[in-house]
């Protein structure tokens, strides 16, 4: 997870986070991510925030990530606000209404510095079939415990001290990512 300047720039993977939270106190602790996109017709999906899209996932790509989604295949939603609703750039435990400007089937979208990109994996297109332009989603980035507010946020794990006490390491196995 990373907060920069109050703008979120990728998701809380479910381990370790330190924060400065909206009081300017600092917390560490887990943190899972709560984030979810709901379709119009009210079935939800979880999504990622501008990391790699795996090919049954779903991912929000903004303007920090960089030109492009730099994906291969799958359904890519070009998104934009909707009157009123909160924008770019994205903020962590906030609801955005967006509505589909452009539908993609090539990947790797341009993304404009006024453009969110929602794109779905290729065994996941169907989900989305009755998605068009103008339909309106509902996207969330809810997170447990919540960090609303927070201005700087960075991710990690696992916590190497709790309340000043040295914590137990357990060595992960060697066929373990870690490891590697």
């Amino acid at each position: 997870m990373q907060i920069v300047d109050g703008e979120l720039v990728s998701a809380p993977a479910g381990g370790v986070c330190f924060w400065i939270d909206a009081l300017g106190q600092p917390q560490a602790t887990n943190v899972l991510s709560l984030f979810q996109v709901t379709w119009p017709n009210g079935a939800t999906s979880s999504f990622g925030l501008n990391q790699e899209r795996l090919s049954s996932g779903v991912e929000l790509y903004t303007p920090a990530l960089g030109p492009s989604t730099h994906t291969t295949g799958g359904r890519e939603l070009v998104l934009e606000p909707l009157k009123d609703s909160p924008w770019l750039p994205l903020r962590i435990g906030r609801i955005y209404k967006a509505r589909v400007r452009e539908i993609r089937e090539t990947g790797d979208t341009k993304i404009d510095p006024e453009t969110m990109i929602l794109s779905m994996g290729p065994a996941l297109t169907g989900n989305a079939s009755g998605i068009s332009t103008g339909s309106v989603l509902t996207i969330s980035t809810a997170s447990s415990p919540s960090l609303r507010g927070a201005k700087t946020a960075i991710g990690g794990g696992p916590a190497l001290v709790r309340n000043g006490k040295r914590q137990k390491m357990i060595n992960p196995s060697s066929e373990s990512y870690e490891v590697s």
